[in-house]
């Protein structure tokens, strides 16, 4: 079996993130009820995939795509098309899946605020921001 590129991977991950946010602000009404646990998981496997927060199990990041790869798929258990049950099941995998992952989620969220509150600091006493990309980008592989 041919061993797996992780970091070639992470690209694909952001792409399920991104699907997953197109089609939860598509469908924001019908998702009321999971919208929080669902929104948490995008962002988490987002992040993760930037490299930003990285303490998370491997376990954890396997679940949330996998829930948020549920999600975004309209040919799942109850397709997404039928009127008033086509979210059902999606809701059932991103609930089940954000109870398993309580812990990591509720870390993720702290630092997420964490994380906000260092970059309003830095905004106020001056600094200025540059994003980790154009930071790879001048300084290369020296980082």
């Amino acid at each position: 079996m041919k061993p797996v590129n992780r970091a070639m991977q992470r690209p694909k991950l952001l792409r399920v993130a991104g699907a997953t946010f197109q089609k939860a602000k598509e469908h924001r009404a019908a998702l009321s009820g999971l919208w929080d646990d669902l929104m948490a998981l995008a962002r988490l496997v987002s992040a993760w995939s930037r490299r930003e927060y990285t303490a998370v199990p491997w376990r954890s990041i396997l679940m949330a795509v996998g829930a948020l790869l549920y999600f975004i798929d309209p040919f799942d258990a109850i397709p997404d098309a039928i009127p008033g049950i086509g979210y059902l099941d999606d809701a059932s995998v991103v609930a089940l899946v954000a109870a398993a992952l309580k812990t990591d989620i509720e870390l993720f969220i702290r630092w997420e605020q964490a994380r906000k509150e260092w970059l309003r600091s830095l905004r106020t006493a001056g600094h200025r921001m540059r994003s980790p990309s154009r930071i790879r980008a001048a300084f290369g592989s020296r980082l």
